[in-house]
């Protein structure tokens, strides 16, 4: 009846039949998990170089976005830097005509308020 369930030809013994057996039914096992590791394998891997590839391009596009603040915050800083200079050259210009004032008025017997 064990035979005749696994399948054994009569001239095999009982032991080398149910070795047969119990090893054929681990390579089998084995391979149908060695296709679902190879599947998942693959899977994961087109998933990682999917993940990778978006990850390559949004550090394109921060770089880009990073160039462009860098640009616009040198715009800024040179307009600061200009204005600083025109109002240094408006002070010293401000500063002489209050000079020439108060001379002007120290001649004329005048007294200004400071």
């Amino acid at each position: 009846m064990f035979r005749s369930i696994l399948r054994i030809p009569p001239s095999w013994s009982l032991l080398a039949a149910l070795t047969v057996t119990v090893s054929g039914r681990i390579l089998s096992t084995y391979m149908n998990d060695q296709d679902q590791w190879t599947k998942l394998y693959h899977y994961l891997d087109k998933r990682f170089a999917d993940v990778h590839t978006e990850i390559a391009e949004l550090r394109v596009e921060l770089n880009d976005k990073i160039d462009q603040a860098n640009t616009a915050l040198d715009g800024l800083a040179k307009a600061s830097e200009a204005d600083e200079l025109e109002r240094l050259a408006m002070k010293s210009q401000l500063d002489r005509h209050d000079r020439w004032h108060h001379q002007t008025a120290d001649k004329l017997g005048l007294q200004l308020d400071n």
